[in-house]
């Protein structure tokens, strides 16, 4: 049975989807990241960092393809802390500006919350 209007909890569709969002964002961060990095070490470690990025949205892709509605449906309750957290992952973005420590900053926070 579905919940209803309690924000708080989130099915493992959405979990899912969110996570694929932002790690595509963050492909494309480290793709331009790469672009202006100006060494070949760094450029070679931020190419590394977005195929792993790319695979793991791959990976969710064929996930949410294939695994069955029932497991996709099933439902996580969040903690106000995580919850907040969540919301607040949801809405950021790496900004263009953003150094590569800033970003790898903000998502530890989140794999923090997530563990």
């Amino acid at each position: 049975m579905k919940p209803r209007n309690n924000p708080s909890i989130r099915s493992t569709r959405q979990i899912l989807e969110s996570a694929k969002r932002h790690h595509g964002q963050l492909s494309r961060h480290w793709e331009a990241a790469r672009r202006h990095a100006g060494k070949p070490d760094a450029e070679m470690l931020l190419d590394y960092i977005r195929r792993k990025e790319e695979g793991f949205v791959d990976m969710v892709s064929r996930y949410l393809a294939h695994a069955p509605d029932e497991m996709l449906d099933t439902y996580f309750q969040f903690t106000p802390d995580e919850l907040r957290m969540a919301d607040r992952f949801d809405a950021w973005q790496p900004g263009r500006d953003d150094t590569v420590a800033e970003v790898i900053d903000a998502v530890l926070q989140w794999d923090t919350v997530m563990e």
